[in-house]
């Protein structure tokens, strides 16, 4: 007799006399909001096809989607501050503080196991389906918003907090001379994203930096 693996709970949907409730479980908490028949319609057909279904929530958790393959992404919003930040160039290491922008980052998880941080973007103001959403200024960066991860560990932060794990695995980690091409869409006037860090005092322009995509269309992969 072949042993049935456990598999965690992520979502529920309850449909009620008047009312259809979608639940969402994060670890220990659980979000609930108000859906249309033809939210869980899109849901279900979603998922058949193997699709992430992406369910907005509320904080700094502003989405989370599930894939056929039981795979979690999350989306984090880390909203903008001043960040010091440790940066190794070549033998050097130097502790910049950035203005950091509002950053969206995008996080995949399984079980309770935290596994990567695929990609972060920048963005101003508020969330919107047109918001522009841009390459993260910072170092280990790829030109579409993916992170060069290098040796940083997820396994620790199981179970922790979206929020808390990005602050530690991303913000935390230490930043190299990787990729330092990467968010820049022009040479002009900084040669790369270290060189703009440094001559902005870590506030670095949105014009410089390149656009992957909007709020709007990253929702729909």
């Amino acid at each position: 007799m072949s042993r049935v693996k456990t598999q965690k709970r992520v979502a529920a949907v309850d449909v009620f006399e008047e009312t259809i409730v979608a639940s969402i479980f994060d670890g220990h908490r659980v979000k609930r909001r108000i859906v249309t028949a033809g939210e869980v319609v899109r849901m279900f057909s979603a998922a058949a096809a193997g699709s992430t279904v992406w369910q907005d929530l509320s904080g700094s958790v502003v989405a989370t989607g599930t894939t056929a393959g039981g795979a979690q992404r999350v989306l984090v919003v880390r909203k903008a501050k001043k960040t010091p930040i440790t940066v190794q160039i070549g033998k050097r290491t130097y502790h910049p503080v950035m203005r950091m922008p509002n950053l969206l980052a995008e996080m995949t998880r399984t079980g309770d196991q935290w596994t990567k941080v695929n990609r972060v973007l920048a963005f101003c103001g508020t969330l919107k389906k047109t918001t522009p959403l841009y390459v993260a200024p910072l170092p280990n960066m790829y030109a579409d918003g993916n992170v060069c991860m290098g040796d940083v560990a997820m396994t620790p932060l199981a179970n922790r907090p979206a929020a808390e794990a990005f602050e530690v695995a991303y913000i935390d980690s230490l930043f190299s001379d990787h990729t330092l091409d990467g968010p820049m869409r022009t040479a002009k006037p900084y040669r790369n994203i270290w060189h703009a860090i440094k001559q902005t005092k870590g506030k670095v322009p949105f014009s410089v930096l390149k656009k992957v995509t909007t709020y709007g269309e990253l929702l729909k992969n």
